[in-house]
């Protein structure tokens, strides 16, 4: 029998679940508007390109975990003021978003249709609730895939609160919390004479997929799989691996 969701695979064989937070991901991914007139060779031009290019890499690595890296057991959670076109959640990638949660108990019929695929089968909050003060905070509907559509309320809880909860579960801590100057460089592109280096310093990046999933990326002439033919590629793979426990 085939495999086709981590979940299926044997207990002792399960892939370890990675969970991946953007928060404010227009601030992240938007790209900086250019001058207008600067010259391209201007140092200006320059840094705020090499900037965009990794807001553009960065966004499309998004994009790919969440179409992608879901039957493997990767989840990224992204947050945002609005959810358009101009801020890095466009209508194709809201598509691939299965669960959506609106925060705010009187959004606008165009924020509700921004992330809801059919608003009018969403819930609104109740009058009541809207004007009951401090019953009113951390209220919002939601849409959660496999689920009817709800309002649901939030809870207050402290940063300590929340470092309790995530020791509890056993998540690694360190004492670094921002990416040093190097491994950055290790992993964003650049562009001009660092080119060839930057492109050789990603190809020597180990990666885990590939170690885990062997030649199941490619066809048997060597060629990178795409879309359902990757998918269904990795999907045998996963089956023999749970055949092999």
């Amino acid at each position: 029998m085939g495999i086709n969701n981590w979940l299926d695979m044997p207990a002792g064989k399960r892939f370890q679940p990675i969970l991946v937070i953007i928060d404010e991901v227009s601030a992240l991914v938007v790209p900086d508007p250019v001058p207008k007139g600067i010259p391209k060779d201007h140092p200006l031009f320059m840094e705020i390109a090499e900037r965009n290019l990794a807001r553009a890499m960065i966004q499309s690595y998004m994009r790919k975990i969440i179409a992608e890296l879901r039957f493997v057991g990767v989840r990224m959670v992204i947050s945002t003021q609005a959810t358009n076109a101009n801020t890095g959640v466009d209508p194709g990638l809201r598509t691939l978003i299965g669960h959506k949660i609106l925060q705010g108990v009187n959004p606008s019929k165009a924020a509700r249709g921004q992330i809801f695929a059919d608003e009018t089968a969403v819930l609104n909050v109740p009058e009541n609730v809207k004007s009951g003060g401090k019953r009113a905070k951390g209220v919002g509907v939601a849409a959660l895939e496999a689920d009817a559509p709800a309002v649901y309320k939030s809870y207050f809880a402290t940063t300590d609160d929340y470092q309790r909860a995530l020791r509890k579960l056993g998540v690694k801590e360190s004492s670094s919390v921002e990416p040093s100057s190097r491994e950055i460089n290790k992993y964003l592109p650049t562009l001009g004479d660092e080119s060839e280096a930057t492109a050789a310093r990603r190809e020597a990046m180990p990666d885990p997929m590939m170690a885990m999933m062997g030649d199941s990326a490619y066809d048997e002439n060597g060629r990178p799989l795409k879309g359902a033919a990757l998918a269904a590629s990795q999907s045998r793979q996963l089956s023999n691996m749970a055949g092999r426990a």
